[in-house]
């Protein structure tokens, strides 16, 4: 494919729409750090990637914007059909950490896509049930995870 930033540090050098250069814009963001325009056009390209950065260089936003863009460049995202199961699955090791992921994918989502975190210590049921009402990303911890697995209730068949 092509068609990505190379080297530059510039946001909108790369394939990212509109939508999401205005939510980043919004939280004061207009330039990668060096994980993150490393790695985009190898993310968006369907590349496997181990990255390191310190912390606070943007590792989340490193490989959850090419993931998004990708998705709804494909049209792959369909924001209003219901019962629609997960394209993306986010697994981290802790409840806190699933929680910052799914924030950061849910300030790019500007309506167009549903995110739904999932850990232990939470409720199940509401869990269920937006995994049955329809989302395009999930992300969570092992154990809930493999709940949820085995409650038939997380479909992976799309990923």
């Amino acid at each position: 494919e092509g068609g990505g930033g190379g080297l530059s540090k510039i946001i909108a050098d790369y394939r990212v729409s509109a939508e999401s250069l205005s939510s980043l814009a919004e939280r004061g963001i207009s330039e990668f750090f060096p994980i993150q325009w490393m790695s985009f056009d190898l993310l968006y390209d369907k590349h496997d990637l181990i990255g390191r950065a310190r912390t606070g260089q943007g590792k989340t936003l490193a490989f959850s914007l090419p993931i998004i863009e990708r998705l709804l460049a494909k049209g792959l995202i369909k924001p209003h059909a219901k019962k629609r199961v997960p394209l993306v699955l986010v697994l981290l090791p802790t409840r806190e950490l699933s929680i910052q992921v799914a924030k950061e994918f849910e300030a790019l989502a500007h309506d167009r896509y549903a995110t739904l975190c999932v850990y232990g210590g939470a409720p199940e049921l509401p869990q269920v049930q937006a995994l049955q009402k329809g989302v395009d990303v999930v992300v969570g911890t092992p154990g809930r995870i493999i709940d949820m697995l085995e409650r038939k209730a997380l479909k992976v068949e799309k990923l």
